[in-house]
């Protein structure tokens, strides 16, 4: 891409791009930074600093909107996009390079990998639509492991886009001439009619939704409060014996449902804790409507999402088949009635509204809540990549951030053959022993432990 192409270019937002910056937004207001989120990446090895800081200044200038600026619309429903910058102002990714009080080094030390998390995922990015966007952390946590950490703003990249990137990333590493994907404009949406037609199907799903409680952590509130997460990746013992409990249940076609289940498990555990018995649970799982480019690649970046909701009663969850074959038969009718399509046409139409306005109809009509909590089954991370950066991939997984409401998200990946969960919240809704609610859950659902 020329440098006058990068001065000329703007990106529109793409539909789910205006509801995850509303969402951003409810991440200021709590705690004064963003929705963002981290992926980590195991290592076998040592890193090699040197390559790592030539591919921190390599990438911008390979995937310019990397460094792009986000503008908001400035005319009342046109909606923002991202306009990329020069290539004289076009900075590396920052980049810090940290290790435990254990490991022999002159790198930052940390008292912890969970500490340094926390702190990651706390320090704001895209600053009033200003880059960075992405920053790099490495950390070596023993003598022959480090971790690569990659912290990214959700308002430009999804879970899907973020491992594209790590791909690309990789793939750079191995040859710094390597043509990385273009990423195009995206085609008209259309008339605005002819999408709100479409998006009528899941307008009235809404309207029988909203005679439903469906309590979330944050109990409907927008709240102050800053991010914490709860990493649990099993062992190989541990991840044989999950990988049991979803064969029981109807094995891989079952994924999904499956998680699903799980997730709403832990959470009405949570609420039976708070003394709420006979609540709903709502969960909206995304699903991917991802273009692709002109070579043939799916685009990387941007947010490229549309939602199926799961909805389940208090009784529905005793049983985890039966749940599972509950959510499965209500996915096919979604994918029937096209909720999905239907959703993403709403989203292109919400879009154009103020963030503040969106969220504030959205929850007026569902007494104050989104969603029970955020939830999603983020697959096997980077299938194939078994080497990377130097070394033997030996796990990875991603830390999601969450709004409130509704102020909890609990997800789940594979890598390596070894499972994941991780429980992300806002830390003025939950406390420590709820958290340790939901955990004996999930561990009593994926690894037979005692009932709780």
């Amino acid at each position: 891409m020329t440098a006058g192409a990068r001065q000329s270019q703007a990106f529109p937002f793409t539909p789910s791009d205006g509801f995850i910056l509303a969402l951003d937004g409810l991440c200021h207001r709590a705690w004064g930074g963003c929705l963002s989120a981290s992926t980590e990446i195991e290592i076998e090895g040592s890193p090699d600093r040197d390559k790592l800081s030539w591919l921190a200044a390599a990438l911008p200038r390979r995937l310019p909107l990397l460094t792009a600026e986000l503008c908001p619309a400035h005319v009342p429903l046109r909606c923002p996009c991202w306009v990329l910058r020069p290539d004289a102002s076009v900075e590396p990714l920052p980049l810090a390079f940290h290790r435990l009080g254990s490991v022999a080094g002159d790198e930052e030390v940390v008292d912890s990998v969970e500490q340094l998390r926390t702190r990651l995922l706390r320090m704001p990015l895209h600053v009033d639509g200003r880059p960075p966007h992405v920053r790099i952390d490495v950390a070596r946590h023993a003598h022959d492991r480090w971790l690569l950490i990659i912290t990214w703003s959700h308002v430009l990249l999804d879970g899907v886009g973020i491992e594209l990137l790590v791909r690309s990333m990789a793939r750079l590493w191995q040859d710094p001439h390597e043509v990385l994907p273009d990423h195009l404009p995206l085609e008209p949406d259309g008339s605005a009619w002819q999408r709100f037609q479409d998006s009528a199907a899941v307008g009235k799903f809404f309207f029988k939704l909203s005679g439903k409680h469906f309590p979330s952590a944050s109990q409907g509130r927008i709240v102050r409060g800053a991010p914490l997460h709860f990493v649990e990746s099993f062992s190989a013992g541990e991840s044989k014996r999950y990988a049991e409990a979803l064969r029981t249940v109807g094995g891989d076609l079952m994924t999904v449902f499956f998680h699903a289940v799980i997730a709403a498990r832990a959470h009405r555990a949570l609420l039976h804790a708070r003394g709420i018995r006979r609540a709903t649970i709502v969960m909206g799982v995304p699903a991917q409507l991802r273009p692709k480019t002109s070579e043939g690649e799916p685009v990387i970046f941007q947010n490229h999402m549309t939602m199926l909701y799961y909805v389940l009663e208090n009784d529905e969850l005793d049983d985890v088949t039966s749940a599972c074959r509950l959510i499965m038969r209500q996915n096919v009718e979604h994918l029937r009635n096209k909720h999905h399509l239907s959703f993403s046409a709403f989203l292109s139409l919400a879009r154009h509204l103020p963030g503040r306005l969106m969220l504030r109809l959205v929850r007026w009509q569902q007494r104050g809540e989104l969603v029970s909590l955020f939830h999603s089954w983020t697959g096997t991370f980077a299938r194939g990549m078994d080497f990377a950066f130097g070394g033997r991939v030996l796990n990875g997984f991603h830390i999601p951030g969450v709004s409130a409401p509704p102020g909890s998200g609990l997800f789940f990946s594979d890598c390596q053959g070894r499972k994941a969960v991780v429980l992300s919240w806002v830390d003025s809704c939950l406390n420590s022993d709820e958290v340790a609610i939901m955990r004996k859950q999930w561990r009593h659902d994926l690894l037979g432990e005692t009932s709780p």
